[in-house]
C-alpha cells in the first residue's frame, strides 16, 4: 500500500516538475507594418493547446501545455502569406511574447526587383503589386502603377498616352478605383489622350496595390469590368525621393511625429510630355503642362481613434496651335497622303479638386468602425477653333519609276473647321460608415453610404467641311455645318448604397476551403430603380504535392448611371436611363512549381459575362459617346494565362495571354437592302436602277467597341551577372486590331477592322549609389538609393493606329485616313531617394 500512494505521490510532483501551462502573445505584422488580423494560430502537436486567430490589430494570445524541458512549435498561418512556424520553451517563463512579421506568398528576391504576385485569396483574379521600384519602368504616360497593370492578363490598352484601361471587354468607365478607401473618379470632358495628364494614384505615395479583374467581393461598389485599390504609406520614418526626366519630376516627403501619433505624407508631380507629343504626325506648338499635389495625414487622436486626411488637387492645362500634318497609308500598290496645314488653336483645361476625410473607431480587438466622407470637384473646359486646308494626294510607289515618292495625281481638295467651347461643372460629394467584424472563423463586413451629384454642362461644337470650294453637304445658298452640337444640361441627383458580407474560413487544416459571400443594394432617385446584387466568391486549396488553388466567384454587377450614360450624341439627357447589368461567371487556378530549380507560378481564368440593359456607345480615342438608352443585350468570354517566375535567376518576369471576344445585340438598329427586278442589291435609292422590292436587315450581334481578340503583354528583367547593379527593363505589348467604322453612328457600320498594336519599351538602369553601402560619416550615406536609367520608348518606331479622319476626294469616295500614336523617343531619368 505505501508503495501504491508513492507511486502516486511521485507522478503528481512528476506532472508538476516537467508539465508546464504558459501563456504566448504578440503582435503579426507585414513587412510594411500593417497589422495582419484573421492568422490562424496552433501548436504542433495541436493537442498542446487551443488554436486561435489574430484579432483586427494583429494581436494573439494562444495557452500552451508542455513539458518545461521540451520545446513547442507554434504555427502562424494565412492564406495571403508564407506559413510560419517558430520554437518555444516553456522553461523561458508563464507570460511570453513573440512579434511576427509575416512574408507574402512570393518573396521578394532582390530588394531592386518589381514583384507582381496573385495571392491565394477568395477574391477570384485578385492580383497584388509590390510598388516599390515602379519608378524605374520605361513609361512614356508618367503613369508607372496604370502602365504596369496593363501587363496583366484581360487588361487592354491600346494607347501609351493614357491611363486609361479596358477590362475583359469593358471600357473605362467600368473600373473602379479607390486610395484609402475613397473612391477616385477619372475626368469626364477629355476627349483625345494627348489632352489628359497624371492620374490620381502618385507612385510615390503608394505602399499596397491589389487589382481585381472580375468577380470581385460586395464590399466594392457598383460597376462592371474591375476594381484597384490603393493604399498610401503610413511612414516609419523620415523620408522622400526625388525624379528628374526629359518628362517631367516628381518629389515626396514623408515621416513620422516623435510621440507616434502623426504620419503625413506630401507629393507633387509635373509633367510636360511635349517631347513625347513631338513625335506624332500632326506638328505644331505643343504647350501641356500638368500639375497634380496631395497630401495625406494620418493623426492617432487615441489607441482607438484616428483621423485621416486625404487633400488633391489636378491642374491640367493643354495649349496646342498646330502647324502641318502629313501622314501616308494605303496599300503597296496604292498609296495615300494626307497633307493640312492649320489655323487656330486649342487652349484646354482640366481641374479636379478631392477632398476626404475618414474616423476610424475600435471598439474593441474584434470589431472595427470607419466613417468615410469625400467630396470631388470638376472644372473642366475644352475650347478650340481650328481649320485645316487639306491636299488628298496619290504617291508614286513605282520603284522603278524617276518619281518614285511623289505626288501622282490629287484625289482631292478642302478644307474643314473644327469649333469647339465646352465647359463641365460638377460635384460629387459623399458620407458612410462601415464595420468589419471578427466571429471566430468569419469576418463580417457592412457597410451603408450616401453620395449627392451635382453637374453644369454647357455643350457648344460644330464641325464644317468644304471639299474644293463647297461645302458638304453642298446646299447652294449657305455653309453647312455638321455635326452641330448645343446644349445646357443642369441635373442633381442622390443615391443610396449598402452592402453586407461574410468571409467564412470553413476549412483551415491541410486541406483549405474558404467561402465569401454578399449582397450590395443600390438606390438612385433619378430612375427610381432599386437594384440588388448578389456575389460569392469560392476557394479552396487541396492538400497536394504542387501548390494548387482553386477558385470560383460570379454574381450580378450592375452599374447605375453617373452622368455621361444620359447624355447622347445631340446633348439630350435622357434619365430614364437604367443600370447597365453583368451576370459573371469566373473560373480561375493557381499552380506553383519548380522549373530550372526556380519558383514560377501558373495562373489561369475562363470568364462569361451575360450582359443586359447595356447602354451602347462608340469610342474615339479616349472619348466615349453613349446612346443614352438600355436597348442593348450582349456577352464577353475568354481566357487569361499568365506566366510568372525566375525567367532570369533572382529577378522576376512574366508573360501575359488573353483570348476574348466580346459582342452586343442592339435591339431596335436595322437597315434595308434594296432590289431590282433581277434580285440584285442596289447600294442606294438614287442608283439608275429601278428598285422593285426591299428587304429588312437586322444585324444581331455584333462586335463592341473593344473587341480585342487577342492580347500578349511581356515584363522581362535581366542584370549583369558580374554587377548586378545594371538592370534593364522591357516591356512588350501585341494586340489584335479594334472593330471602327464611319462616324453615322450606325453601330453595324463598324466593321472594319485596325492594324494590330504593337510596341517595345526597354529601359536601362544604373544603381549609381547604395546609402547603405557608404561609410558611417561619408555625406552620401544620408541618401537611400540614386538611380539614372536611359529608356527608348516605341523601340521599334512602329507606327500604332489610334483613330481616323474620313476625308472625301473629288469623286465621292471616303477615305479613312489614320491618326497614328507616338514613335521612338528616348527619356533620361534620374531617381533620388533618402
Amino acid at each position: 500500500m505505501y508503495k501504491t500512494l508513492f507511486i502516486i505521490l511521485f507522478c503528481c510532483l512528476a506532472q508538476n516538475t516537467f508539465a508546464q501551462t504558459f501563456e504566448l502573445k504578440g503582435v503579426i505584422k507585414d513587412k510594411f507594418g500593417e497589422a495582419v488580423p484573421g492568422v490562424s494560430i496552433k501548436t504542433i502537436p495541436e493537442n498542446l493547446s487551443q488554436a486561435t486567430i489574430s484579432d483586427l490589430d494583429g494581436n494573439y494570445k494562444i495557452i500552451i501545455k508542455g513539458e518545461s524541458r521540451k520545446s513547442v512549435d507554434v504555427q502562424f498561418k494565412h492564406l495571403s502569406f508564407k506559413e510560419k512556424t517558430i520554437r518555444v520553451l516553456p522553461s523561458l517563463g508563464k507570460r511570453q511574447t513573440a512579434n511576427i512579421i509575416l512574408e507574402e506568398s512570393l518573396s521578394v528576391l532582390d530588394s531592386t526587383d518589381v514583384l507582381i504576385q496573385q495571392t491565394p485569396h477568395t477574391k477570384s483574379g485578385e492580383i497584388k503589386i509590390d510598388p516599390e521600384d515602379l519608378l524605374m519602368l520605361p513609361s512614356g504616360s508618367g503613369n508607372a502603377v496604370t502602365d504596369i497593370l496593363k501587363t496583366l492578363p484581360g487588361v487592354v490598352s491600346n494607347n501609351e498616352l493614357t491611363s486609361q484601361y479596358s477590362v475583359k471587354g469593358g471600357n473605362y468607365d467600368e473600373n473602379l478605383i479607390y486610395v484609402n478607401d475613397f473612391e477616385i473618379y477619372r475626368p469626364q470632358l477629355i476627349s483625345n489622350s494627348e489632352q489628359e495628364g497624371l492620374s490620381f494614384i502618385n507612385p510615390d505615395l503608394v505602399q499596397n496595390i491589389s487589382f481585381n479583374a472580375g468577380g470581385f467581393e460586395a464590399k466594392y461598389g457598383d460597376k462592371m469590368s474591375s476594381v484597384l485599390n490603393i493604399r498610401y504609406k503610413r511612414p516609419t520614418k523620415f523620408g522622400g525621393s526625388a525624379t528628374v526626366s526629359l518628362l517631367g519630376a516628381s518629389a515626396h516627403i514623408e515621416g513620422i511625429s516623435k510621440n507616434k501619433k502623426f504620419t503625413y505624407l506630401a507629393g507633387l508631380r509635373y509633367k510636360s510630355n511635349a517631347y513625347l507629343l513631338g513625335s506624332l504626325d500632326k506638328k505644331g506648338e505643343y504647350s501641356p503642362r500638368f500639375l497634380d499635389i496631395q497630401t495625406n495625414f494620418i493623426y492617432k487622436t487615441s489607441k482607438k481613434t484616428e483621423l485621416e486626411l486625404l487633400l488633391g488637387l489636378s491642374n491640367n492645362k493643354f495649349i496646342f496651335i498646330p502647324a502641318t500634318q502629313s501622314t501616308t497609308t494605303g496599300a503597296f500598290n496604292q498609296v495615300i497622303r494626307l497633307s493640312v496645314f492649320f489655323d487656330g488653336r486649342e487652349n484646354s483645361y482640366f481641374d479636379n479638386r478631392m477632398g476626404g476625410l475618414a474616423f476610424k473607431f475600435r471598439p474593441n480587438s474584434k470589431s472595427i468602425y470607419k466613417i468615410v466622407s469625400s467630396a470631388w470637384t470638376i472644372d473642366e473646359s475644352e475650347n478650340f477653333d481650328i481649320t485645316g486646308e487639306y491636299f488628298l494626294d496619290e504617291i508614286e510607289s513605282d520603284f522603278d519609276s524617276e518619281k518614285f515618292g511623289e505626288v501622282k495625281k490629287n484625289l482631292g481638295i478642302g478644307t474643314f473647321q473644327d469649333w469647339n467651347r465646352n465647359n463641365l461643372k460638377g460635384t460629387i460629394y459623399n458620407v458612410g460608415v462601415r464595420n468589419t467584424h471578427l466571429l471566430n472563423n468569419h469576418t463580417l463586413d457592412w457597410g451603408i453610404s450616401y453620395q449627392g451629384e451635382v453637374f453644369h454642362d454647357n455643350i457648344s461644337e460644330w464641325t464644317r467641311i468644304d471639299s474644293a470650294g463647297f461645302s458638304i453637304p453642298y446646299t447652294g445658298l449657305h455653309p453647312a455645318i455638321v455635326d452641330r452640337l448645343k446644349s445646357k444640361i443642369d441635373i442633381s441627383s442622390n443615391r443610396l448604397q449598402a452592402y453586407i458580407q461574410d468571409e467564412w474560413q470553413v476549412l483551415n487544416g491541410a486541406n483549405k476551403l474558404v467561402i465569401n459571400g454578399g449582397l450590395r443594394l443600390h438606390y438612385w432617385d433619378m430612375n427610381k430603380q432599386v437594384l440588388v446584387s448578389p456575389r460569392v466568391q469560392v476557394l479552396f486549396k487541396p492538400n497536394v504535392k504542387n501548390n494548387l488553388t482553386l477558385k470560383a466567384s460570379g454574381g450580378l454587377y450592375a452599374q447605375p448611371p453617373l452622368y455621361r450614360e444620359l447624355r447622347n450624341f445631340d446633348g439630350e439627357i435622357n434619365p430614364e436611363v437604367r443600370a447597365q447589368k453583368a451576370y459573371q461567371f469566373v473560373l480561375g487556378s493557381e499552380l506553383d512549381f519548380k522549373m530550372w530549380e526556380r519558383n514560377f507560378k501558373l495562373t489561369s481564368e475562363a470568364y462569361y459575362k451575360y450582359l443586359v440593359d447595356i447602354v451602347p456607345y462608340q469610342i474615339e480615342d479616349v472619348r466615349i459617346r453613349y446612346f443614352a438608352q438600355n436597348n442593348a443585350k450582349g456577352y464577353s468570354t475568354g481566357l487569361g494565362i499568365r506566366l510568372f517566375g525566375e525567367f532570369v535567376k533572382g529577378t522576376d518576369s512574366w508573360i501575359s495571354l488573353s483570348f476574348m471576344k466580346t459582342a452586343e445585340d442592339i435591339l431596335d438598329d436595322f437597315y434595308y437592302k434594296y432590289l431590282n427586278a433581277q434580285g440584285e442589291v442596289i447600294t442606294t435609292q438614287t442608283s439608275d436602277k429601278i428598285v422593285t422590292d426591299s428587304v429588312r436587315i437586322e444585324p444581331g450581334y455584333i462586335r463592341r467597341p473593344t473587341d480585342q481578340r487577342f492580347n500578349m503583354s511581356i515584363f522581362f528583367q535581366d542584370y549583369l551577372v558580374k554587377n548586378k547593379s545594371f538592370k534593364m527593363h522591357l516591356q512588350l505589348h501585341i494586340g489584335t486590331g479594334l472593330p471602327y467604322g464611319l462616324p453615322d453612328r450606325k453601330r453595324y457600320n463598324d466593321i472594319l477592322k485596325m492594324p494590330p498594336y504593337r510596341r517595345v519599351d526597354i529601359g536601362f538602369s544604373y544603381l549609381i549609389l547604395d546609402g547603405e553601402k557608404q561609410k558611417k560619416n561619408n555625406f552620401f550615406r544620408s541618401f537611400d538609393k540614386i538611380w539614372l536609367s536611359a529608356e527608348v520608348l516605341n523601340l521599334l518606331g512602329v507606327q500604332n493606329t489610334l483613330s481616323y479622319r474620313w476625308v472625301k476626294d473629288v469623286q465621292n469616295n471616303v477615305w479613312p485616313l489614320p491618326n497614328y500614336l507616338t514613335s521612338r523617343r528616348i527619356n533620361l531619368k534620374l531617381y533620388v531617394s533618402f
